[in-house]
């Protein structure tokens, strides 16, 4: 009888385990998405940022062109 409830209760922890490790990997998969994410974001409020930047310096440079 102990056998069988042994045998059970291991079927029990071998399919929990299986379950927690689906989650698992559905979940790294997200956060690995959501770093990617995160990572292109960075590159466009880079570029978007040295864009906004030169946008001044270009109207400051054909001002001072203008005036020499």
């Amino acid at each position: 009888m102990a056998q069988d409830e042994w045998d059970e209760y291991r079927q029990l922890v071998l399919h929990e385990l299986k379950r927690l490790n689906d989650c698992y990997e559905s979940l790294r998969t997200k956060v690995d998405q959501v770093a990617l994410d995160v990572r292109e974001n960075k590159i466009r409020s880079g570029i978007m940022g040295a864009l906004g930047g030169a946008i001044p310096v270009v109207i400051g440079l054909g001002i001072w062109a203008i005036k020499a």
